[in-house]
């Protein structure tokens, strides 16, 4: 790799880094135990449900200061209002593949933010515990009371114990026809929050929803691993002394940088990824021709090809708790930067040698594929698996090459 390519892939970096480092932190301010705002900008980690921290600085240029719930009383940023709170979380599962025959309710006590839905004379809360389970808490004076909701099997059927109907029955109970209204909601933030502004528009009370509008997010990583590429040839005839040995896989590192668009819409599991990827393919090959015992001819072919490949891809991610599978498909487009295409063929007649040094065929310097994959992600890291099909890197009308490979990459999100 030239040191032209290699400056460009270091100004790529430290682009990422400034976007990412901008585009994570978003103003705000929060309060402190004292009762004083601090103006400024904060960053929730994207694993906000198990997060027990946020990030706090004055000004993008000052250092950061961590926080946990019990350090602040309540921090807002991008509409959202989060408070410290000690509260019980019930951990028992609501999917059902994980559902148990145990009815009882299975509580642990924690200090968290819990997420403001809902402001005024009747307050609701939202919280994701650790175990992806959705949390609703109302306020009664300084406490904080927990909407309970469990599952359970009970001879074969699924049985729900609703006990949040009969609390929020009690807590909205100036609400005309709150039975029939709570008895409709479901344990879910949209239904919850429709419930409470029902409430407010019935009563005219005056109230605030804080719930703030999902917006498309980027997330910024680094890839590295290996790619296994297989060339092949249609018409044998052509370039025979390419074309008709039986190629070995190459296989080299690749190397990168990824951007991931994920769109705020389909509970963020769509994203547009894109990758810029170091590649490299080489082969060598000998092949021999001869006519007769008194002359011969063989071929000395070496082909070498490192390109910076663009791939474009749209990801769908399958939520496991804390983690996530992915598929993804797309397209891919490859420039080389540094090439070796040269056959040497010697041509041995009794005694004598004729050696030509010649390109090995008419190649392109532009790469187009189709690529698809899938992998898996756990917090930052993520293992992909990726297969992807080229045109080649043949030039000539009557002559195909065919270019596949596997890649095996690792990713680390920054």
């Amino acid at each position: 790799m030239n040191q032209k390519t290699i400056t460009l892939i270091l100004l790529f970096l430290c682009v990422s880094f400034t976007l990412y480092s901008q585009s994570e932190f978003n103003k705000g301010f929060l309060t402190t135990l004292k009762g004083d705002t601090l103006m400024g900008e904060i960053h929730v980690p994207p694993t906000y449900r198990s997060a027990k921290k946020i990030l706090f600085r004055t000004d993008h240029q000052s250092q950061p200061t961590s926080y946990s719930p019990g350090q602040i009383k309540a921090f807002t940023t991008n509409a959202a209002r989060f408070v410290s709170a000690v509260v019980e979380i019930e951990t028992s599962p609501l999917n059902t593949s994980k559902l148990t025959t145990d009815n009882s309710l299975q509580f642990r006590t924690d200090t968290v933010f819990l997420q403001q839905l809902i402001s005024g004379d009747k307050s609701l809360y939202h919280f994701i515990s650790k175990e992806d389970k959705n949390q609703f808490y109302i306020k009664n004076g300084d406490d904080f009371e927990l909407l309970i909701y469990k599952r359970y099997y009970k001879q074969g059927k699924i049985v729900d114990v609703k006990k949040y109907v009969g609390q929020l029955i009690l807590y909205l109970q100036d609400f005309e026809n709150i039975r029939q209204a709570v008895q409709r909601t479901e344990y879910k933030k949209k239904s919850m929050v429709k419930l409470f502004s029902n409430y407010y528009t019935n009563s005219g009370k005056e109230f605030k929803a804080m719930v703030s509008k999902k917006k498309a997010k980027i997330e910024y990583g680094a890839l590295a691993g290996v790619s296994v590429t297989d060339l092949s040839f249609d018409n044998e005839e052509m370039i025979s002394y390419i074309s008709k040995p039986n190629l070995d896989p190459s296989v080299n590192p690749s190397f990168g940088l990824y951007a991931d668009l994920i769109f705020a819409r389909g509970k963020q599991k769509w994203s547009l990824y894109s990758d810029l990827l170091y590649t490299r393919m080489n082969f060598e090959e000998r092949y021999y021709s001869t006519n007769s015992e008194h002359y011969y001819k063989y071929y000395d072919t070496e082909i070498t090809y490192n390109s910076i490949r663009l791939t474009n891809m749209i990801r769908y991610k399958i939520p496991i708790q804390n983690s996530h599978l992915f598929l993804n498909a797309g397209i891919s487009n490859a420039f080389v930067i540094e090439k070796t295409n040269t056959t040497t063929s010697t041509a041995k007649q009794y005694s004598s040698d004729k050696i030509t040094v010649s390109d090995a065929f008419n190649d392109r310097i532009h790469e187009q594929g189709f690529v698809t994959g899938l992998g898996f992600k756990r917090k930052r890291l993520h293992l992909e698996i990726r297969y992807e099909r080229t045109n080649g890197i043949v030039d000539l009308a009557l002559q195909d090459s065919n270019v596949s490979r596997m890649y095996f990459l690792v990713g680390y999100q920054f």
